[in-house]
């Protein structure tokens, strides 16, 4: 099969504004993403991004260069590697029904497009925008966003995180890895005196979260449970 290799153009640095930070994954699916278990990236060239300070003091002045760099392509099979698939070197005529091609393209966001390998058949695009202190930052930033919900179709939940150190509040971080936006969220925190539990409370939050997103809150503790000697123990009820 003849390779095409992608070029990366100079692009303008993406915003770091919340809007830019909260714009959703856009999705399209034409076909089904299952049963693949082998993945050919087309290359990429790297993107090299810096920022320069200059400082004057009334004893000496001095420029300081921060710079980086990143390669889609390596962002891109690393995510696949570490998801068990096979990372192809070149399209093997015999794997070609079982490999899926990915693109990387940008045009004002970050776009990755699969393929079958096989019949060349469009299977789904994925458009996102990053935020970063440098255009390397903000495309590895969408890259990320992207793989992420790709990823979680396999594995769609809300994540949580929560500490109960302080003795009157439990603090929850909560995070959308679904492919589609959440608006509630509902809580059970179980208080245990060391393997029995002692309690129990509800919690629910209604804030809109979008896929790879996430929250933190706090739940006020019931009276007769706020010590540190009653640990606490958070789970998804539901969400929607």
């Amino acid at each position: 099969m003849r390779k095409v290799f992608c070029t990366l153009v100079a692009v303008v640095l993406l915003a770091g504004c919340s809007s830019v930070k909260n714009f959703p994954v856009i999705t399209k699916e034409y076909g089904s993403l299952d049963g693949y278990s082998y993945v050919y990236v087309l290359p990429t060239s790297g993107v090299a991004s810096g920022s320069a300070q200059a400082m004057t003091t009334q004893y000496y002045a001095y420029n300081s260069v921060e710079m980086n760099s990143v390669s889609p392509a390596e962002l891109i099979k690393a995510r696949f590697i570490q998801n068990g698939f096979v990372i192809l070197p070149e399209i093997a005529q015999e794997l070609a029904d079982k490999t899926m091609i990915v693109s990387y393209g940008f045009s004002n966001r970050v776009i990755l497009q699969m393929t079958n390998a096989k019949t060349h058949k469009l299977l789904a695009t994925y458009e996102a925008q990053g935020a970063g202190k440098n255009q390397t930052v903000a495309i590895s930033n969408a890259l990320q966003k992207i793989l992420n919900v790709y990823f979680y179709r396999f594995n769609p939940r809300v994540r949580i995180q929560f500490d109960d150190e302080a003795a009157d509040v439990v603090y929850v971080k909560m995070t959308n890895e679904t492919p589609k936006p959440i608006y509630s969220v509902t809580l059970k925190i179980s208080y245990y005196d060391n393997d029995k539990v002692i309690q129990e409370q509800y919690a629910t939050f209604k804030n809109t979260l979008l896929p790879g997103d996430f929250t933190t809150e706090s739940i006020k503790r019931k009276s007769n449970v706020r010590s540190r000697a009653y640990r606490a123990k958070v789970e998804v009820v539901e969400y929607k």
